[in-house]
């Protein structure tokens, strides 16, 4: 009988054992899927994260392209401006002197649109139509008996004025 209770308490404290085991077997399980689950948020955060730069970025640059097309935009305007006021200076004129050492003809009323012909200080010539600060002159040359046309920056000729015999 003796041996029943040792073999009894032997077979409890197994079953102890055993309980314990799995126990700690859970714990750790438990404590794995909570480590994944930490890691899990932690990635999710650290996309967020990743997701909010990416669209301040985005913000930034829509930005700085709003900023430019504003600057882009008052440029154009201060161009029209002063092509306005050049032109306004020779209403009433036909005739024009180039003030600066040489100006360029144009093809076109635009900056881009230069020729190799030019005129130089001095030079007088009649002003036929004008657009965007541009004057479309003629110029008689009298030592070659020629006549040369084309777009000229009006910034670079002053008008001149005759009285008018009446």
């Amino acid at each position: 009988m003796k041996k029943n209770y040792y073999i009894l308490a032997l077979l409890l404290l197994a079953g102890f054992s055993s309980c314990d085991w799995i126990k700690s077997k859970q714990n750790k399980g438990n404590e794995k899927s909570e480590t994944n689950s930490e890691l899990a948020k932690e990635r999710e955060k650290i996309e967020l994260e990743k997701e909010k730069l990416r669209l301040e970025q985005e913000n930034n640059e829509l930005k700085a392209n709003r900023l430019k097309a504003i600057e882009e935009h008052e440029e154009a305007q201060r161009n029209i401006e002063r092509a306005n006021a050049l032109e306004r200076r020779f209403e009433g004129s036909e005739y024009a002197i180039v003030k600066v050492k040489k100006t360029y003809f144009h093809t076109q009323p635009k900056s881009e649109s230069v020729n190799t012909k030019f005129l130089v200080s001095g030079d007088e010539c009649t002003i036929l139509k004008m657009k965007n600060g541009f004057g479309y002159i003629e110029f008689y040359n009298y030592d070659k008996d020629k006549t040369t046309s084309g777009w000229v920056d009006l910034a670079d000729l002053n008008p001149i004025f005759y009285e008018s015999d009446y």
